[in-house]
C-alpha cells in the first residue's frame, strides 16, 4: 500500500514538473557530483522522502517549471524579505520548500516555455540576488516533503501532500512574461556554459565583465559563476565569499561607442607614424593594389589598437586603485607595465582582425613591438604576453643619399687628409692616395682595406662609405 501511495504522490508531481531523466546531481561530503545515470521513479522517491534531499534535476529545453532560489550564503541575505516582494511580483508561489541556506520557490505553468530564455526574464523582472532554476545546464535540489512550507505563512503544516501539490496554483506563461517592463528580443547565450576544473581562471576573467556590463550585481555574478561549475568540482570556487571577493575586482566593460571614441582620439594623434608604417608596407610588398590596400586597412587597425593599448596599460598604471585589481587579475602586471611594457593576446588582436599574423610578423620585423623577456600568466595561449611599443621605429626607414648633401670628389679629399691628421697608418695606404683612384681595381682594393681598418678602430664608432662616387 505504501508503495502505490509513493507512486501516485510520484505521478502528480511529474504532472506539475518536466524532469530532465537522462543525467541528475548528487550531493555527496565531498560537494555536487554529476551523475550519468538514468534518473528512475525510484531516485525521485527517495529524495521526496528524505529529510534532505541530495539530488539535484535539471529541466528540458522546454520547461512548464521554473523555481527561484533564494540562499543566504554570507548570513546576512534576509530571505523573508525577498521572499515577500517575489510574493509581490509574481503572486502567491505554487509549491514552497526549505532549503540549507534558504528557500526554493516553485511556480508551475500549464504551457511550456523555453527554459533558458524565461530564466533570463524572470531575472530581469525580479531585480534581485537570487537565481532561477533549473535548465538544461543547471540544476535544483529536488524538493523533499520534509521541507515542504505554506505559501503563504511559511509555515511547516503541510500534512497531506496530494492535496497540497493538487491545490498548488497554475499560471499562464503570458502572466509572468507581461510583468517585464522591456522583453528581450534574444538572449544572448554565455560563451562557456559548464566550467571545469583547471578552467575556472579564464572562464572569471570572460565571464564577469561581461555580466556586469550586462548590469549583473556582483552578488549575482557570484551565485552565476558558481551554478556554472562542474558538478564534480570541488575548488575555492564553490565557496560563494570567495567568488564574490574576486567578483568585486572586475570593472564593468567599456561600450563599443565609447571604445570607437578613444580609438579616433589615438589614431590622430599617432596619424604620422601610422601613415609611416603604411608607407612602408606599401614600398616593399609584392601584392597587387587591391589586396594591398586591404592589408594596409587592418595594418591601420592593428597599430591603432596596439597604441589604445599601450595608453590604456598607462592610464591604469597611474590609478593605483585600479591597478590593485589588475594586479588580482594578472599576475605581474604592475612589474611589467612598468618597465614600459604593454599586455597583448592573441585574443586581443583576433578581435581586430581574425587573420593577424602576418601583420604581427610584419610589426615585428620592423620594431613595432618587441617581444620582452618579462613574465606572463600562460605563454602557451598568448595569455597577457607583454611587448615593447617603440613609437620611434620609422626613423630608422628614412633613408638619405650623400650625394645630395656633399661633392663625392671633396669626399675624397677629406677623408685622406682626416686619415693622415687621425691616424699613423701604414705606408701603402697613404701611398695608395698618391695614386690614380679611378682605377676601379685600386677602389676596390682601398675600400676593402678602410673597412677592414675601421673595423678594428673599437673606440670610434664608423659607418661604410662608398668612395667610388
Amino acid at each position: 500500500m505504501q508503495s502505490d501511495y509513493n507512486i501516485q504522490e510520484l505521478e502528480l508531481l511529474l504532472s506539475k514538473l518536466s524532469l530532465y531523466r537522462k543525467n541528475y546531481n548528487v550531493e555527496t561530503e565531498y560537494g555536487w557530483k554529476k551523475s550519468s545515470y538514468y534518473l528512475t521513479d525510484n531516485a525521485i522517491l527517495r529524495a521526496l522522502n528524505a529529510e534532505k534531499s541530495t539530488v539535484g534535476v535539471f529541466s528540458c529545453y522546454q520547461t512548464n517549471f521554473f523555481v527561484i532560489d533564494i540562499d543566504n550564503h554570507d548570513e546576512k541575505t534576509n530571505v523573508n524579505l525577498i521572499y515577500s516582494q517575489i510574493y509581490d511580483k509574481l503572486g502567491i508561489p505554487s509549491i514552497v520548500c526549505k532549503s540549507p541556506r534558504g528557500l526554493h520557490v516553485y511556480y508551475c505553468m500549464k504551457d511550456y516555455y523555453d527554459a533558458n530564455l524565461l530564466s533570463t526574464e524572470i531575472k530581469a523582472i525580479l531585480k534581485l540576488n537570487v537565481e532561477v532554476k533549473p535548465t538544461p545546464s543547471c540544476s535544483i535540489r529536488l524538493l523533499s516533503k520534509e521541507n515542504l512550507l505554506d505559501p503563504e505563512t511559511l509555515n511547516y503544516n503541510v500534512k497531506d501532500f496530494t492535496n497540497y501539490i493538487n491545490d498548488s496554483i497554475i499560471y499562464n506563461v503570458s502572466e509572468f512574461l507581461c510583468l517585464s517592463e522591456i522583453k528581450p528580443k534574444r538572449v544572448k547565450k554565455d560563451s562557456i556554459d559548464i566550467i571545469f576544473k583547471g578552467e575556472t581562471n579564464i572562464a572569471m576573467n570572460t565571464l564577469i565583465p561581461q555580466w556586469k556590463s550586462k548590469g549583473f550585481s556582483n552578488e549575482e555574478c557570484a551565485n552565476k559563476f558558481i551554478a556554472k561549475l562542474d558538478s564534480s568540482y570541488t575548488g575555492d570556487c564553490r565557496n560563494y565569499n570567495h567568488v564574490l571577493k574576486r567578483a568585486s575586482c572586475y570593472e564593468v566593460l567599456p561600450s563599443k561607442s565609447v571604445q570607437s571614441d578613444f580609438l579616433k582620439i589615438v589614431e590622430e594623434e599617432n596619424i604620422e607614424l601610422i601613415n609611416s608604417i603604411i608607407s612602408h608596407f606599401k614600398k616593399q610588398s609584392n601584392m597587387n593594389d587591391y589586396n594591398k590596400n586591404l592589408r594596409c586597412e587592418n595594418i591601420k587597425k592593428i597599430v591603432v589598437g596596439i597604441l589604445y593599448a599601450k595608453k590604456d596599460a598607462e592610464a591604469v598604471y597611474q590609478d593605483k586603485e585600479l591597478l590593485s585589481v589588475y594586479n588580482t587579475r594578472y599576475p605581474y602586471y604592475e612589474n611589467e607595465v612598468g618597465k614600459g611594457n604593454t599586455p597583448l593576446s592573441s585574443n586581443f588582436f583576433k578581435s581586430i582582425v581574425s587573420n593577424y599574423h602576418s601583420i604581427f610578423n610584419y610589426l615585428i620585423s620592423i620594431g613595432f613591438i618587441k617581444r620582452k623577456n618579462g613574465r606572463s600568466y600562460d605563454s602557451n595561449i598568448h595569455s597577457c604576453q607583454y611587448y615593447y611599443v617603440d613609437l620611434s621605429c620609422m626613423n630608422k626607414y628614412e633613408w638619405y643619399s650623400y650625394t645630395n648633401v656633399v661633392n663625392t670628389t671633396d669626399v675624397k679629399c677629406y677623408v685622406k687628409q682626416l686619415l693622415i691628421n687621425l691616424f699613423d697608418l701604414p705606408n701603402f695606404i697613404v701611398n695608395l692616395f698618391n695614386k690614380n683612384i679611378s682605377s676601379t681595381l685600386n677602389l676596390f682594393y682601398f675600400n676593402k682595406r678602410f673597412n677592414m681598418f675601421l673595423s678594428k678602430c673599437e673606440n670610434y664608432k664608423f659607418v661604410e662609405l662608398d668612395l667610388t662616387g
